[in-house]
């Protein structure tokens, strides 16, 4: 599993045009909920997903992207971290 943080603010620009990235990536799914600091959710049959990441006093921190493939990964973390 190859994982990539993107603070929510960089997120939330670029938020079209990764949907869009990743809709040619294969299958996956998005899944919302996590806690700062843990990365807990498994990919299944899942090319990738991502969710979101909140802090404390319940605001979004970041989203996390999950990649099955190394390759997927360095080509999103370039393109969007």
């Amino acid at each position: 599993m190859n994982t990539i943080v993107v603070p929510y603010e960089k997120y939330e620009a670029f938020k079209e045009d990764i949907e869009a990235w990743l809709k040619t990536r294969g299958k996956g799914t998005a899944r919302y909920g996590g806690k700062a600091g843990e990365v807990t959710h498994w990919l299944g049959v899942d090319d990738w997903c991502y969710y979101t990441q909140w802090d404390t006093e319940r605001i979004v921190e970041s989203t996390v992207f999950l990649f099955r493939k190394e390759e997927d990964a360095v080509e999103f973390a370039l393109r969007f971290a």
